[in-house]
């Protein structure tokens, strides 16, 4: 029943979205505002839709208060001397200066200004 393209709605029957993806047991749900993973088990089933026990407006407060948390948490990280990692998780630089949205970043190879 869970796949993409399945219609979500709230216990009202309200629409929430649909499965835009399934991702490790979580169903990524598409509100059309936000993407948001939800654990699988936390789906019903009413008919040919899911049924989830959160509305359309809840699920996008709670993505879009996530997202704040996560950028403050991320411009908190982002101060001089702080180390940069890269994808296989080595240091790679260190934040020398934040300065209007840009972010000197000092590497073996010289300073790279990225936007944060």
């Amino acid at each position: 029943m869970m796949k993409p393209g399945t219609a979500i709605v709230d216990t009202a029957g309200n629409p929430v979205g649909s499965v835009a993806s399934i991702a490790g047991g979580n169903a990524v749900v598409d509100t059309g505002t936000n993407k948001i993973a939800i654990p699988g088990g936390s789906f019903g089933v009413s008919g040919d839709k899911l049924l989830l026990a959160a509305t359309k407006e809840q699920l996008n407060a709670a993505a879009e208060q996530a997202a704040a948390a996560s950028k403050a948490a991320l411009e908190a990280a982002l101060v001089p001397g702080a180390q940069i990692f890269g994808d296989a998780g080595a240091v790679i630089g260190s934040v020398k200066s934040v300065d209007a949205g840009i972010v000197l970043v000092t590497t073996p190879d010289g300073d790279v200004r990225v936007p944060s």
